[in-house]
């Protein structure tokens, strides 16, 4: 399967999910979904050309930044699992999967440190797991996993001082 085909399947499983019931947006009015050049969503390997992103944002290297209104379904995976990230861990041929709170969202979203719908974090881990498939993303998610372990370690470093 193509990784295309991929994001889509992973993306379905995710579209009707959400952290919280109800709209989450009208917390903070929608601060994750405004940014610039510099803040904004990264996108999977691939999901730029496998979706119509375009319609509603622009790609600044490979940062999407959207113009703040978007059909849910067609949201980039980023957005779509927010403000969760799926962590991935890989040892001995076996992948675990976790659901964690995504250190980027944490000066935005209100919902950073709730607990948020039990279906949203399953639908998240069972929706990396489908990515997962193709190489590439697998290591694009492994990747970006290591920089939020690298955060949350020097996170827990500096509430020590």
């Amino acid at each position: 399967m193509s990784a295309a085909d991929l994001i889509l399947r992973a993306k379905d499983i995710l579209w009707h999910e959400t952290p919280i019931v109800g709209d989450c947006g009208r917390l903070c009015k929608k601060r994750c979904c405004r940014g610039d050049a510099s803040q904004g969503m990264r996108l999977l390997p691939g999901e730029y050309e496998a979706s119509a992103l375009s319609d509603f944002g622009q790609m600044h290297e490979d940062i999407f930044v959207c113009g703040g209104t978007c059909e849910r379904k067609r949201r980039p995976y980023a957005c779509m699992v927010f403000p969760l990230f799926p962590l991935l861990f890989e040892r001995e041929g076996y992948l675990s999967i976790r659901a964690i709170p995504d250190l980027r969202g944490r000066q935005i979203c209100p919902l950073y440190a709730e607990k948020l719908n039990p279906s949203f974090c399953t639908a998240i881990r069972r929706s990396a797991r489908i990515l997962c498939e193709d190489a590439q993303i697998k290591n694009h998610l492994l990747q970006e996993s290591d920089h939020m372990l690298d955060g949350m370690r020097l996170n827990s470093l500096l509430n020590e001082f």
